[in-house]
């Protein structure tokens, strides 16, 4: 189903699969990846957001419960976090999430921010390494901003054929072109 473009459906199938049996982790973590790209507009799409927090809150929180490393799981804290922020900014003390079933909850904000207490902290190099990258997104982005002001066509500047296809591509990416 999932490979036909009917994720809907295997979604709920996921779900149902792990609430029959609670240890097979792996379906929680299978919905889970699917809300994974975190894009800042999310938190404008309020269906999207509510599966996102439940699917990584439910995840985590069973996850948790067992011997695993949790190595890894820094990977969640900055979504996690996140929602906090953006509950405190709008003095809310739940969010809401949305169950694949179509079965809403609320969450309170303190058992989110336990969760996240729990959560390791992201090392240092990951953490340095993911400023970086997001340092050369912002200047990529205001270079061709620069691009598009200056009326300036990609067919017509010195670049290489793959240089203008990564122009593109990130043209693209930014909705600039």
């Amino acid at each position: 189903m999932e490979r036909d473009g009917r994720w809907p459906e295997a979604e709920k199938l996921y779900y149902a699969a792990w609430k029959e049996d609670p240890t097979q982790l792996h379906f929680l973590y299978k919905i889970s990846t699917q809300y994974w790209d975190v894009d800042p507009g999310l938190f404008q799409q309020e269906e999207k957001l509510q599966k996102t927090i439940f699917s990584r809150y439910t995840y985590l929180t069973a996850y948790m419960k067992t011997d695993k490393s949790q190595k890894y799981l820094y990977n969640y804290r900055p979504f996690l976090e996140a929602v906090c922020e953006d509950a405190f900014f709008r003095n809310a003390d739940e969010v809401t999430m949305l169950a694949p079933d179509g079965k809403k909850t609320k969450l309170a904000v303190s058992d989110l921010r336990a969760l996240v207490a729990q959560l390791p902290q992201i090392p240092e190099d990951e953490r340095l390494r993911r400023e970086k990258m997001q340092e050369h997104i912002k200047k990529a982005r205001e270079k061709e901003k620069e691009l598009r002001k200056s009326g300036a066509k990609l067919d017509t500047l010195a670049l290489s054929k793959e240089e203008k296809e990564k122009a593109r591509k990130m043209l693209k990416d930014a909705d600039l072109e």
